[in-house]
């Protein structure tokens, strides 16, 4: 079963972020914190999405590839590196907390 996720990055707090629909998040789901007066200053960077196959635990990137995400994160300059970003969506555990409904 292969399934789709939207990778989102919030500016505001160097962290990367999965939708399972092709929605704009917002800060109504924002997963950054529980502060609604903080998450008001979240600015989401669409990334691009990937396929997932989790039987294989293989995915594909569209709309950007792996050279690009780690040039990416290394231009945030806040800590966040593509390392995470792949640890994140191979773990299911991680992947799930990852999400914003």
């Amino acid at each position: 079963m292969s399934t789709n996720y939207v990778i989102y990055y919030c500016v505001h707090h160097g962290d990367c972020f999965l939708k399972t629909d092709f929605s704009e998040p917002n800060y109504n789901n924002s997963r950054c914190c529980s502060d609604p007066e903080i998450t008001r200053n979240c600015y989401y960077d669409y990334l691009g999405y990937f396929t997932l196959d989790e039987k294989d635990e293989k995915y594909n990137l569209f709309d950007t590839n792996k050279e690009t995400l780690k040039r990416y994160f290394d231009d945030q300059n806040d800590g966040y590196l593509f390392e995470y970003f792949e640890k994140m969506i191979l773990d299911p555990e991680r992947r799930n907390l990852a999400i914003m409904n």
